[in-house]
């Protein structure tokens, strides 16, 4: 996507944020739910999960991954003019954090899976693991640093 003005660009990246704040809810929504919970059954009772629930969760949490990917690489993909590079490369910096969250979380449930037979060789009774959790964690300074940019960026 090209864009020539400042305008064209502080337009963009607003917009981007704003789309990045509701995709970013809307995701936090969704694993908030009774449904979402419901499906790996009650804690210390795995017959109580559902295996096609967990798969179908599984399938609209990369559907997500996937929206996050696609914001990140229309932003990669911009063409704008020199002075509004460092915006774009934070813009683009803002909605790579999401995808980091994705793997650390992928990472950390991966590790999970593997530890499971060790745990279930080793335990007696029901066991408890710690949950595996998906943070996103925005960094304020690049915030600001957007923000301003963006101010700067409209009045040119």
């Amino acid at each position: 996507m090209e864009l020539r003005t400042g305008g064209e660009v502080a337009q963009f990246v607003t917009a981007t944020m704003d789309d990045l704040v509701e995709l970013v809810g809307q995701l936090e929504s969704f694993m908030l739910t009774p449904a979402f919970m419901e499906v790996f059954g009650q804690r210390g009772d795995e017959s109580t999960a559902d295996a096609e629930g967990i798969v179908q969760v599984a399938n609209r949490l990369m559907d997500y991954h996937e929206r996050f990917l696609e914001r990140a690489e229309r932003c990669r993909d911009l063409d704008v003019p020199a002075r509004y590079r460092g915006l774009a490369r934070d813009c683009l910096q803002l909605l790579i954090i999401p995808l980091d969250g994705y793997e650390v979380f992928i990472d950390d449930l991966v590790e999970f899976v593997n530890d499971m037979p060790a745990m279930m060789r080793y335990a007696r009774g029901a066991v408890e693991a710690d949950p595996v959790f998906l943070h996103m964690n925005v960094d304020d300074d690049l915030m600001k640093r957007i923000t301003k940019q963006v101010r700067a960026a409209a009045k040119s």
